[in-house]
């Protein structure tokens, strides 16, 4: 355990610094949890808000045409 060196600032509440990375680095986090699924949605699969699009989604093809109409209903919240 390191403590920080005296200084000019004194407080009436002492303080500590840890070090932990070196211990939790070096071994399995038992909490973490995995799954097949990607972190995010498609943004054509991402529900949004907007009240100006239309619940037809058109062409979905990639073509810039169909990429140009997906990015006209905003950005997903």
């Amino acid at each position: 355990m390191r403590t920080e060196p005296e200084t000019d600032f004194q407080s009436e509440y002492p303080a500590a610094i840890e070090d932990i990375v070196s211990v939790v680095d070096q071994h399995y986090d038992s909490s973490a949890k995995s799954t097949e699924q990607n972190l995010y949605l498609p943004i054509h699969k991402l529900n949004t808000l907007d009240v100006f699009a239309t619940s037809n989604l058109g062409d979905l093809t990639g073509s810039s045409g169909a990429v140009r109409n997906l990015f006209s209903y905003g950005r997903p919240l």
